[in-house]
């Protein structure tokens, strides 16, 4: 049987991220990138999606930190 930091390790290794496509390809938008991210958990049917921050590596980081929080939630 697995021990419970086995079991969120598991599901850490199972997340998986998504970086969004900005929506307008063209014009004046064309040097413009994306900054949010889309943490995307299967195992706990979670989705988060993060772009407050301007550097792709802050929002990176905070979803982890809300992943990491809501996962504790869970098990409790």
């Amino acid at each position: 049987m697995k021990t419970l930091d086995e079991i969120k390790q598991d599901v850490r290794d199972n997340m998986k991220w998504e970086f969004p496509k900005h929506p307008n390809a063209g014009g004046q938008h064309v040097g413009i990138t994306s900054k949010a991210v889309t943490l995307v958990s299967e195992d706990l049917s979670i989705r988060l999606e993060i772009g407050y921050c301007r550097s792709q590596i802050q929002n990176r980081d905070t979803a982890k930190l809300l992943f990491e929080l809501l996962l504790d939630e869970f098990i409790k």
